[in-house]
């Protein structure tokens, strides 16, 4: 019924090159955020911003793709995993995506407002590490638990 993508599973070509791409997310967070901490605050600026842009450009491929085919449901179908399972582990990982995301767009637009103002001397700079931290942990939740769903959707199958 689907396209098979390059990794020899049924999950479309979409879903492996959005798979691969969060699988990747949480390493290009981190040189961003080894530029910070070498003192390349610039570079780590337009550094998060691109990382930012192009995941929400590939949440919209991934979101528009999965309602073309039909939804979860279609892929689950031929999945090993309990429907109920399924559900509780999809609910997890959209709060946490989602209060992800939130304090990733928190962070980018107080930073580029607080930077605008003072410059790196703005007070917010000194929230700005531990935040995002978190930040940096909840997407990386957010990336692997999405591979875990391919993994649950395209290779556990019956």
């Amino acid at each position: 019924m689907f396209e098979t993508g390059f990794f020899s599973t049924r999950a479309p070509l979409f879903m492996d090159v959005v798979t691969i791409y969060f699988a990747l997310l949480p390493f290009l967070l981190g040189i961003s955020i080894y530029f910070a901490a070498k003192g390349k605050l610039k570079l780590h600026m337009q550094s998060q911003l691109a990382i930012f842009i192009f995941t929400m450009m590939m949440i919209v491929v991934f979101e528009v793709g999965v309602r073309v085919i039909g939804g979860f449901k279609e892929f689950l179908e031929h999945s090993s995993v309990s429907q109920s399972y399924f559900v509780i582990y999809l609910i997890i990982h959209v709060m946490i995506a989602i209060a992800s995301v939130v304090g990733w767009v928190w962070l980018i637009f107080k930073s580029h407002h607080a930077f605008k103002t003072n410059g790196f001397k703005d007070e917010f700079f000194k929230i700005h590490p531990p935040a995002g931290k978190l930040v940096f942990i909840g997407l990386t939740l957010t990336a692997y638990s999405g591979v875990g769903m391919y993994y649950m959707l395209f290779v556990l199958v019956r």
